[in-house]
């Protein structure tokens, strides 16, 4: 989303600098709506991972399998806190810390997360690495 700013505000610049007003109402006219489509994607993935953590929940109540769909290595921090027992500033520092170095074990995730034990079933289902 920072380089689609960036891309924003220098294809205006551009168009300012060279007197080219077409080009700039033009980007100026457009960027309420990637931004809106963007977000909106947002929130679609955030419902989505709602709806598996709730359809996992179910499952794992009725002792049915089913696979891991969560990679706390590639996914936002807006995701990681809809995991079960994972607050904010946790998620936030997770999202952080496997930039620099990812986890490769759910002990060592465990241990990062400070997560208590009666989370660490569903979080054992759900979280893949």
């Amino acid at each position: 989303m920072n380089f689609l700013y960036f891309a924003y505000t220098f294809i205006i610049l551009l168009g300012i600098i060279e007197k080219n007003y077409i080009v700039t109402s033009i980007a100026v006219l457009t960027m309420p709506f990637v931004i809106f489509y963007f977000n909106n994607e947002k929130v679609k993935s955030i419902i989505n991972y709602k709806r598996q953590i709730t359809r996992a929940q179910k499952k794992l109540a009725k002792n049915k399998t089913f696979e891991p769909f969560i990679d706390i290595n590639k996914e936002p921090w807006y995701i990681l806190e809809l995991i079960p027992g994972i607050r904010r500033p946790i998620a936030k520092k997770l999202a952080n810390q496997v930039r620099q170095k990812q986890i490769h074990t759910f002990v060592e995730y465990a241990n990062f997360t400070g997560l208590d034990l009666p989370f660490y079933e569903i979080n054992k289902r759900i979280i893949k690495f």
